[in-house]
């Protein structure tokens, strides 16, 4: 009788640009309030106001000597506690606001001394906001339920076409090129395939981007085929369906699962903002989810982790037009 093999299907997108998991409040959107652009701040006395981030404090403002203090009195900055630092989203008074300073940049071209737990502390503009406003982190979260939602409309139920990275929701099918290949990947889940694997590769520095190219592959009856998705001079190129000699990854998967899953490659170096890999993939009734930096591949050859990673994207770069 003739042996199946399980379906293994690997989604690898190879980003162009710099990419990121975590979609952030953009700042100005936030700077725009009337604390940082108002001719007359003084009018803004006894207001209730929210820490927007923790930060933008002037511990420097009790002792200092700077220019950009001199509109300040000895008596009124002995009132300040220049060691306390609020917290983001911690609410306070206004009690007294500087000059605006034109030759300082908007989120701090005025200051104002606010009255937060029964701490007097000087704070630039920009970190704060009206008390009714999100405050970074409630407006990511805000962002995080907008994007599950309409990555939940467009998954109609397949996990292939939503992606989430360190907590954070990546917005599955946002251009043509993510589309093309996450239908592919969904069309061949609903064939009832016992394994699927979705490999993304990018650059995690907060922002997405679109991919230069995707490929699905999958093993099936004892062969491997595969398809290129790719943007070549503002094109979106698809291949057909061509044989790939995949047995060696699948196999090593199935050898070392345990190891693959449950341990990581370690490695002494750490960069900012490093190439990622994230990998989705389902077995029978089960979907898993990992990712891991290319420096703690690289830092860490012999691991099995490491070695199942480039059994994936060793043949993959043979077939990429450059």
């Amino acid at each position: 009788m003739k042996k199946t093999l399980p379906v293994l299907i690997f989604l690898i997108s190879l980003l162009s640009i710099q990419l990121s998991g975590q979609r952030h409040a953009d700042p100005w959107e936030v700077y725009r309030g009337k604390y940082c652009y108002s001719i007359s701040p003084a009018e803004y006395i006894g207001d209730t106001v929210k820490i927007w981030a923790e930060g933008g404090t002037y511990s420097g403002f009790c002792n200092g000597k700077s220019e950009k203090f001199a509109w300040a009195s000895d008596s009124l900055k002995k009132l300040c506690d220049c060691n306390y630092r609020p917290k983001e989203g911690e609410l306070g008074i206004i009690r007294f606001a500087s000059p605006d300073s034109e030759d300082r940049i908007g989120i701090e071209n005025i200051l104002y001394l606010a009255e937060f737990n029964g701490h007097l502390v000087t704070i630039g503009c920009g970190s704060i906001i009206e008390k009714d406003s999100l405050s970074i982190s409630e407006q990511d979260r805000k962002l995080q339920r907008r994007d599950s939602v309409e990555n939940a409309i467009y998954a109609k139920g397949c996990a292939f076409k939503t992606a989430y990275f360190q907590g954070s929701p990546y917005a599955a099918g946002t251009f043509p090129i993510d589309r093309k290949a996450e239908n592919l990947c969904c069309e061949l889940q609903a064939k009832d395939v016992d394994t699927l694997l979705l490999l993304k590769a990018f650059y995690d520095n907060h922002g997405l981007g679109e991919s230069n190219y995707e490929a699905v592959i999958w093993t099936e009856n004892g062969r491997s085929y595969y398809r290129i998705f790719q943007n070549i001079n503002n094109r979106l190129i698809q291949s057909a369906n061509l044989d790939i000699d995949f047995r060696k990854a699948i196999d090593f998967f199935t050898q070392h699962q345990s190891s693959i899953l449950n341990s990581e490659p370690q490695s002494l170096e750490a960069w900012s903002h490093p190439f990622t890999y994230l990998i989705q993939f389902k077995i029978g009734n089960k979907f898993y989810q990992e990712s891991i930096a290319e420096y703690s591949l690289v830092g860490n050859p012999e691991h099995p982790k490491t070695t199942w990673i480039n059994l994936i994207m060793s043949p993959i770069k043979a077939h990429i037009k450059s």
